[in-house]
């Protein structure tokens, strides 16, 4: 049995796209491969452990310092021999990003002359830009110096997980010519399924049944830009005060803040299954800066709800306008207003773009994603 290291500097309990797309992906890898994840320890506790096949090593991280919502890990020698060791001993390296775990699993795996798959769920230095600094000269730094980061690791893969081919030319025009493979998220449609009751399910979450109720899941940070959405949200409920705003997730810096003092935005923290959530909404939006796929939206659309998000990845590739919901221009309260107002006034409409937003993601199944997956592993190790 084939031996792969998963590194991932984000883990249990975080509930962000990237242990998500493991949660799904893992318990099918390890019926055929022996998996030894390498993870942060965030106190979230085993979580593979009872799966056949499966080993952890976490390590420990400095709760006092707080990265875009994520504590480090301590760097040590031990940690970089462990590391070490694992991938000297490995058939495959699969890393998940490239901060320090991910990082240097990238750079063991090419020492040892393993086969490295570097996954991209999301364009780091985008990402990085947006949350270190509203300072332009020090976004445009950061910016940049992450970029030279990742195209330094990213050369140093034996191939990249994209997930659209947009993402792929955007890393090519960005001098990355690694071989890519595109491997889309998965969504199980048994899991996330319409209610049968969509009054029902607002009181299971304890929001008043009468309510309309606009929702967004995810992680609260600044590329989010979930200020776009706060403001269209304030604007829309001097026309329509029976409104609330739903964020399903957590978050730390000063839009966290804004939006937890803003009148009527339930913001629930951290939650361990979403699909109650998903459920009790009658919109899901997505106002994200920067984006791959958006597990999280084709999640939405599996349960039913008509999604409104920004043309950023692979958004554009599965979102139709008019469709299964709207784009809409980043940063452009009016328009998100407009398309918001007009769901919330045409009960018709609303209900047929839900339903067939569940169907235009029919083709997005994980036992299709582990097939590719498992594909290219074997091609790789021939």
């Amino acid at each position: 049995m084939k031996r792969i290291v998963i590194a991932v500097d984000t883990y249990f309990p975080k509930k962000d796209g990237v242990v998500r797309f493991l949660e799904n992906i893992v318990p099918r890898l390890a019926k055929n491969y022996a998996i030894t994840m390498i993870a942060p320890n965030f106190n979230g506790g085993s979580k593979y452990l009872d799966i056949k096949n499966v080993n952890e090593i976490l390590f420990k991280v400095d709760k006092e310092k707080i990265i875009a919502g994520y504590s480090p890990v301590i760097k040590n020698k031990r940690m970089r021999k462990v590391i070490e060791r694992e991938i000297k001993n490995c058939d495959i390296v699969f890393s998940q990003d490239i901060a320090l775990l991910g990082r240097l699993a990238i750079a063991y795996g090419k020492k040892f002359g393993k086969p490295v798959i570097g996954h991209v769920h999301q364009i780091s230095w985008e990402q990085a830009g947006e949350i270190f600094s509203d300072n332009p000269i020090k976004k445009w730094f950061f910016w940049n110096l992450i970029k030279i980061i990742a195209r330094s690791l990213y050369k140093k893969c034996s191939l990249l997980f994209v997930p659209s081919k947009t993402t792929a030319e955007q890393l090519r025009k960005e001098g990355i010519y690694t071989d890519k493979a595109v491997i889309n998220s998965g969504v199980d449609l048994e899991k996330f399924s319409p209610p049968k009751n969509k009054s029902l399910a607002k009181v299971q979450v304890k929001i008043d049944p009468n309510k309309f109720v606009i929702g967004y899941c995810g992680r609260i940070s600044e590329e989010k830009d979930l200020l776009t959405l706060r403001d269209a949200f304030v604007g829309i409920k001097e026309k329509f005060p029976n409104t609330v705003l739903l964020l399903v997730g957590d978050g730390s810096g000063e839009d966290a803040k804004k939006l937890k003092k803003t009148q009527d935005v339930i913001v629930t923290g951290f939650v361990k299954d979403v699909i109650p959530y998903l459920k009790a909404m009658d919109i899901f939006v997505l106002p994200s800066l920067t984006e791959t796929t958006s597990l999280a939206t084709l999640e939405a659309m599996a349960t039913g709800i008509p999604v409104i998000t920004t043309p950023v990845g692979m958004l554009t590739e599965y979102v139709q306008s008019n469709v299964n919901g709207y784009l809409f221009p980043p940063k452009n309260v009016d328009y998100l207003s407009r398309k918001i107002i007009t769901l919330m006034e045409e009960s018709r409409k609303r209900l047929s773009m839900g339903e067939k937003a569940r169907e235009s993601i029919s083709q997005f199944s994980w036992g299709l994603t582990v097939q590719k997956m498992a594909e290219m592993f074997e091609n790789l190790t021939r």
